[in-house]
């Protein structure tokens, strides 16, 4: 496995966890019981054939939650031709995902709305923005 990209302090420490930016699937509550069967059919689908997996590399530049893709014969190819994804695929085995809390997506929206998107968009210098996405954290933890 290839190590990361991690502050020299930890470059001898093995194994190393990066973060896994998982990305959601929602199935809306007010699907009917049929959209909501469709919905797990797709998915399964989706998730259960390693041809799915390379066609949603290509499409997104996202790797798969698999352990496998770098050691499968099925990703071969792929990773020969784009060999800097492989180093990202050598890691999932080590990726930490995102904190278990069912008000995550809504810290994560704060996040975005309270600094990030001000910072990159110049409309806040990154102090500013860390102080009022503090203040917006902290009145949101108390709830």
């Amino acid at each position: 496995v290839t190590t990361p990209a991690v502050p020299d302090d930890m470059a001898d420490t093995s194994p190393v966890s990066t973060f896994a930016d998982a990305k959601g699937v929602v199935v809306y509550s007010q699907a009917t019981k049929a959209e909501q069967k469709a919905a797990m059919k797709f998915l399964y689908y989706v998730f259960s054939k390693e041809e799915n997996d390379i066609k949603f590399m290509k499409t997104t530049s996202l790797i798969p939650a698999r352990d496998d893709s770098t050691t499968n014969e099925a990703f071969t190819s792929y990773f020969e031709a784009n060999p800097a994804m492989k180093v990202f695929a050598e890691n999932v085995a080590t990726a930490v995902p995102s904190m278990a809390d069912a008000d995550f997506n809504n810290i994560q929206q704060l996040i975005g709305e309270d600094a990030l998107t001000d910072v990159v968009n110049g409309a806040k210098k990154p102090d500013a923005a860390w102080a009022n996405l503090k203040s917006g954290l902290e009145d949101y933890l108390k709830k």
